[in-house]
């Protein structure tokens, strides 16, 4: 199982619960995190100065630049419904929408990631044999 989260400020509850239960520190700076069992989180790859991101800094600023309604998209969790949107709409509406032209090649970083669990785990099984 593989847990994908942002490397924001929201991971902060989500490092400290795996702290305390696991006895394993996380930062989000490792590309991945075993947890035990066959659980591994996949944070987010750090930006620049490792600055927090989120899996739709991923995609092109053209679409988290996209209008819908006349409405701008807002991450955060106090919308204001009036002239803000938030990820769900983004997800349906704009990405989905327009998968056949959006870029996803940035999402490559993550992408990476997640094959490295694949062959970690896959490393750990053979290991066992």
């Amino acid at each position: 199982m593989i847990l994908l989260i942002d490397n924001d400020s929201g991971a902060k509850g989500i490092y400290e619960c795996v702290k305390s239960t696991t006895k394993k520190a996380c930062d989000g700076k490792q590309p991945f995190y075993y947890l035990g069992e066959n659980l591994y989180l996949v944070p987010t790859p750090l930006g620049a100065a490792d600055a927090p991101t989120m899996i739709e800094d991923f995609l092109p600023s053209k679409w988290r630049d996209e209008q819908l309604g006349g409405k701008s998209l807002n991450f955060g969790k106090n919308i204001d419904i009036t002239k803000e949107y938030g990820k769900a709409l983004f997800a349906e509406h704009v990405i989905k929408k327009n998968r056949k032209d959006v870029d996803f090649t940035a999402m490559r970083s993550i992408l990476d990631r997640i094959v490295g669990v694949i062959d970690d785990y896959a490393a750990m099984m053979a290991a066992d044999l």
